[in-house]
């Protein structure tokens, strides 16, 4: 059996691993970070590529195509980018007024 790439992404209860093509959920977990780190191993132990999906299920990172960032790179720059959200006012609940 040939071995699948390894894909994270969203499920109702947090974060899911799922083999590729594949309609059977492999694990489940709460925090992406967890599904993450299980579906590295499991992808370095069977050779294969891991995919990370965003929240609504765009694929976003993939660990076998060049020029990508590291996992440790888009850790560093997801943490940025949510750090400079923080400080960001928000726009929500703003009404356009007419010109």
């Amino acid at each position: 059996m040939a071995a699948r790439n390894q894909h994270v992404v969203p499920h109702a209860e947090g974060w899911a691993i799922q083999s590729e093509g594949s309609k059977r959920i492999t694990a489940v977990f709460s925090t992406k970070r967890e599904a993450i780190d299980k579906a590295e191993e499991i992808a370095d132990r069977a050779g294969t590529e891991l995919i990370i999906h965003g929240r609504h299920g765009q694929p976003f990172y993939s660990t076998d195509t060049p020029g990508q960032l590291t996992l440790r790179e888009m850790r560093a720059a997801m943490r940025a980018f949510m750090d400079d959200s923080k400080r960001t006012p928000s726009r929500r609940g703003r009404t356009r007024q007419p010109g």
